[in-house]
């Protein structure tokens, strides 16, 4: 087994840490990961991985692997998960279908219930309960990033704080619409030291952020790290940033990735969540929920929109929809149905 994990970490550079304890049927999902992806990539595979990992604890909890359920737990696996847009639904019910044919195909442990058709072929939108995604994933104001941030920061104790300023200056910019890729990219240089004015590398425009924000985002352009423990060492550890041009780096990097700030962000949403925090930082959908604040805020002043009302959602994200391209269009009535959710969210709570 161990050898397998190694080879699994090893041929697709794999740089999250796990062990078998995080799979049920470990050596099963370990052996399918090699044999169905065998050139993907460090961060896809790392997708794979955590599916299963997230799987483990419905599968646990039933002591049956996930090839074997029935429709119903099929059913609590997504939703317990929150895997239940439209993109999420397609992603996960894809690897599960996958999954269960190579299951079959092996003729592991009870192979021949497997069944495909009467099961996760079932999974879509319209059966799953969607009313937790709202609640985590979703945030109505910078308000309330803020006081979700101080979920953790006001619980560290004697942990030094400036550990995760680098995770919560993304969370800012994310809010204020910027994409992760672009994130990575900013300078020093780009952030304004006498205004609340960062320029954006990419894209070759400014943003006007929150003094609270822009003031968090100056101290951690001059931090020079931060102090923590580790299990592995007696006492305290200095974590002494790399010197570089980029405000995003670490102790390893002169300049942070995209994949580095998604498992940064992930780590944070666990630790947040031991005090009690409910909602789920990710940077796609707190840059989403700005954008869509800016729509009701459109709303307010001018009318409602409806789905002719392309335009105005163009000039929000930043993109065109093609009227006579499928996938575009697609593209903007998923926005549109999205959108719909979240002010009915924004309205339930203010």
């Amino acid at each position: 087994m161990s050898e397998l994990l190694n080879i699994l970490q090893n041929k697709h550079n794999v740089k999250i840490t796990f062990t078998e304890d995080d799979f049920f049927n470990p050596e099963f999902k370990i052996k399918f990961a090699l044999d169905a992806y065998p050139n993907y990539a460090e961060r896809s595979m790392t997708h794979i991985i955590n599916f299963f990992r997230q799987a483990a604890a419905i599968e646990n909890k039933f002591k049956k692997d996930l090839a074997l359920f029935s429709f119903n737990e099929f059913k609590m696996l997504f939703e317990e998960n929150n895997w239940v847009s439209q993109v999420t639904v397609y992603n996960r019910s894809t690897i599960v279908r996958r999954y269960m044919r190579w299951y079959r195909a092996n003729r592991l442990k009870k192979w021949a219930e497997v069944d495909i058709n009467n099961t996760i072929n079932e999974i879509n939108i319209k059966v799953l309960d969607d009313s937790k995604l709202s609640e985590t994933d979703w945030f109505i104001s910078l308000d309330e990033i803020k006081s979700e941030i101080n979920v953790l920061i006001e619980n560290l104790g004697g942990e030094d704080t400036h550990k995760y300023e680098g995770v919560i200056a993304d969370i800012y910019l994310a809010w204020y619409g910027v994409s992760i890729e672009e994130v990575v990219q900013i300078k020093k240089s780009d952030v304004s030291i006498t205004s609340n004015i960062i320029t954006l590398p990419l894209s070759n425009k400014t943003i006007e952020v929150d003094e609270g924000v822009m003031n968090h985002i100056r101290e951690y352009k001059l931090s020079d790290g931060y102090i923590t423990s580790r299990s592995d060492r007696e006492g305290d550890v200095n974590m002494s940033y790399r010197e570089s041009q980029y405000l995003f780096r670490s102790n390893k990097n002169e300049q942070l990735i995209g994949s580095n700030l998604r498992v940064y962000l992930s780590n944070f949403t666990k630790y947040y969540a031991e005090f009690g925090g409910k909602k789920n930082f990710r940077h796609d959908k707190i840059m989403e929920s700005g954008k869509f604040l800016q729509i009701v805020e459109y709303e307010k002043e001018y009318g409602k929109l409806g789905s002719g009302d392309r335009d105005i959602f163009e000039e929000v994200f930043g993109e065109v929809y093609i009227s006579d391209n499928v996938y575009s269009m697609n593209k903007f009535y998923f926005a549109f149905k999205e959108y719909q959710r979240f002010k009915k969210y924004y309205y339930e709570n203010n």
